[in-house]
């Protein structure tokens, strides 16, 4: 089950369907944009980072700057089997973009030594699954 891979360049994202957030180094807030095309050839402003989803596939990308490099994870969450534990987080988000930010803890159980060899569960990723909008 491969449902997370690492996703070599901006240039290799197709967001068509996606929503979500992009906080660029030239802003002082985070804006809601799947717009990428200033950041894919530029070094300067650069993704400090950005969360996407697209609910009707259930697929997620996170993007973030690190040491010069960005660091892109792209998140199948169809693929995930029935014996994972899932939590729903959710934080407060700027107000520029929403009300909440919305997020799936994902567990996965794996053998622990430590546990005479019995599955725990193990935090594998949190991923980004939307924005809950400002009420009018």
């Amino acid at each position: 089950m491969i449902w997370n891979k690492k996703i070599d360049k901006l240039a290799d994202l197709n967001l068509k369907g996606f929503q979500g957030y992009l906080w660029a180094s030239d802003k002082n807030k985070p804006e809601k944009t799947t717009d990428l095309t200033k950041f894919i050839e530029n070094q300067n402003p650069f993704i400090i980072e950005a969360a996407f989803y697209n609910q009707e596939e259930e697929k997620s990308i996170s993007i973030k700057h690190f040491s010069g490099n960005y660091m892109i994870n792209s998140f199948d969450l169809k693929l995930l089997t029935p014996n994972i534990e899932i939590k729903k987080i959710e934080f407060l988000a700027n107000k520029n973009i929403g009300k909440k930010l919305k997020y799936k803890e994902i567990w996965i159980p794996e053998k622990e030594e430590n546990c005479q060899g019995f599955e725990v569960l193990q935090k594998k990723a949190v991923v980004f699954i939307g924005i809950e909008e400002e009420e009018n």
